[in-house]
């Protein structure tokens, strides 16, 4: 089977890749199957870019509200939930989960020990 060498999407700008290292790099290249096939320099990047290819350079300088220079951009792994919910988060704090107890005493004690 011959290696895939055309990058559906290529990212330029600084990418932190994650690992133990802390290591950042230039270049990310996904293939149509979205499998990374390639993580380095821009230059090394540029092999897989075609006409095809959908490049997003996050080194760009954008242009703020007020069309003041802004910040670049940058990409980190994973999948990142930026929501919270405070309310729940609270209330369950201020309860006892008893659940994973042997018993009623054991959970009241284990659990709630300010309380019992």
């Amino acid at each position: 089977m011959e290696k895939e060498r055309t990058g559906r999407l290529v990212l330029w700008g600084p990418v932190f890749t994650g690992g133990d290292d802390g290591r950042w790099v230039e270049a990310v290249v996904v293939n149509k199957r979205g499998i990374i096939i390639y993580v380095g320099d821009k230059s090394g990047s540029l092999e897989y870019v075609s006409s095809s290819s959908q490049v997003l350079d996050l080194s760009l300088i954008r242009l703020d509200d007020e069309g003041e220079a802004a910040t670049s951009s940058i990409a980190i792994p994973a999948f990142h939930d930026a929501h919270v919910h405070p309310f729940t988060a609270g209330k369950m704090d201020l309860s006892c989960n008893i659940s994973t107890a042997n018993s009623l005493p054991l959970g009241l004690k284990v659990f709630c020990p300010p309380f019992f």
